[in-house]
């Protein structure tokens, strides 16, 4: 599900071959989008957070990355087949160097930087390592996954997506790793990472700012 906050849409999705757009303003849906795969299931969706983008992309368990556009029912506008394992996050850069472009990034730790302008590829990284979670920054050139040995890295999408942080032990008492795995989430706007771990706790990271 995503959650589009100026004209309080959402669009829903999953392993139907429909995904459904809801005005939340009326309680009524407005329109109907066919996923484009028969066989696969919306495994991430997000909206542009751009002032007046009516976009919104959904990334499937088969790898595909497909845009849609919000005020047009029918198919995706524009496919991307780029990756061979599920999506895990999918975002429409609002701003910055990569501004109006897609980056996704699948379960195996394939990282794609997709301009649909020129419908091309322009950045392809790895994390060196299969992920079970992910979250984009919509805003910063930067990502956060959670892998299976049950850390936490933050990773640059410039260069080669160098490792900018790990983390490895919640604040607290107790000190354990943050899993087993839950969800994350960036703050659409700050340099903030939450967690939120299967065992209920929910931790906020911020930038730490050194001389």
């Amino acid at each position: 599900m995503a959650w589009e906050q100026k004209e309080r849409l959402i669009v829903v999705g999953g392993d139907s071959k429909m995904m459904r757009l809801w005005d939340a303003n009326q309680e009524m849906k407005k329109r109907e989008f066919s996923s484009g795969s028969d066989s696969s299931f919306v495994s991430a969706i997000s909206f542009s957070a751009t002032a007046g983008s009516s976009a919104f992309t959904a990334g499937f368990g088969d790898g595909t990355v497909r845009v849609y556009d919000a005020r047009t029912p029918g198919s995706a506008v524009q496919t991307y087949q780029e990756l061979r394992s599920p999506i895990l996050d999918v975002q429409l850069q609002d701003s910055g160097g990569f501004f109006g472009q897609v980056v996704c990034g699948s379960r195996d730790g394939s990282v794609r930087v997709i301009d649909p302008r020129k419908n091309q590829v322009v950045r392809s990284l790895s994390l060196g390592q299969e992920i079970v979670a992910l979250s984009v920054h919509r805003r910063a050139v930067a990502l956060a996954a959670w892998t299976k040995s049950q850390y936490v890295t933050i990773h640059s999408l410039l260069a080669n997506g160098p490792q900018l942080n790990v983390i490895k032990n919640q604040e607290g008492l107790l000190g354990h790793r943050p899993g087993p795995v839950g969800c994350l989430a960036f703050h659409p706007h700050l340099l903030q990472l939450a967690t939120g771990p299967a065992d209920g706790n929910v931790a906020v990271y911020n930038l730490r700012k050194t001389l």
